[in-house]
């Protein structure tokens, strides 16, 4: 109650009011990511940051849980700032990792997550976390099972694939016969050359499926089990 009065008249009418009191809200962040099918060391993050009153800043912030590697063990956490526009109360983010620089081991280990401060000047910046992830390179092991597991299904490929070029190199020879003692092709011949040359283009296609998926393979045993130079 609020009551007013001077010098001539004292308490001669009051008001009544309320205040509600706003707390500071810490920042909001959500994130996604996707990480490259054929460089397993090249993630991608998008996400939206939001926060009442301003934002401070963005970090992207991760250190190695599990490493052969003594020198990169011993480093500790590392942050890397992600630039953000500070007058915005809710904007999207983006970031790329590339890890090739970080010299990984099959069974490395590291954790990783992204922290958004706000600009409270009276209490002090406040951040929030985002949720922990994890990346993990494979063993030695798990790169030789997946490496067979990926061969044996290409060698079943290419069998079949083999089967077909075989079967369709008879079809053609048979239908050149067949043209020579015809001087005209009637529609069922027509179709046969169609049907002919679609399964020649799947041929071709599913050759170049193999060729890809040779290139994903070798990719994928090279980038945490470095061949030596020498061989």
């Amino acid at each position: 109650i609020l009551n007013t009065a001077n010098r001539f008249l004292h308490n001669t009418d009051s008001i009544h009011y309320q205040v509600n009191v706003i707390p500071y809200a810490y920042p909001a962040i959500k994130v996604e990511q996707q990480q490259d099918s054929i460089h397993q060391k090249n993630i991608y993050f998008s996400g939206e940051i939001s926060d009442d009153y301003g934002l401070n800043k963005l970090e992207f912030k991760y250190h190695f849980v599990k490493t052969e590697d003594s020198a990169a063990a011993g480093k500790g956490e590392k942050s890397i700032s992600v630039l953000i526009d500070k007058g915005k109360l809710l904007q999207p983010f983006y970031y790329a990792w590339d890890l090739n620089g970080l010299n990984i081991k099959p069974g490395d280990e590291i954790e990783y997550y992204f922290q958004v401060w706000d600009n409270d000047g009276v209490n002090g910046s406040k951040f929030t976390q985002s949720q922990k992830n994890y990346f993990r390179a494979p063993t030695l092991k798990e790169i030789e099972q997946n490496a067979e597991a990926e061969n044996k299904e290409m060698e079943d490929k290419m069998e079949f694939a083999i089967d077909q070029a075989k079967q369709l190199q008879k079809d053609m020879t048979a239908m050149k016969m067949k043209m020579i003692d015809k001087k005209n092709l009637d529609w069922q011949d027509k179709k046969a050359l169609d049907e002919m040359m679609k399964k020649q283009d799947e041929l071709k296609k599913t050759v170049e499926e193999l060729q890809k998926d040779y290139d994903k393979n070798v990719q994928q045993q090279n980038e945490f089990n470095k061949m030596d130079e020498k061989i």
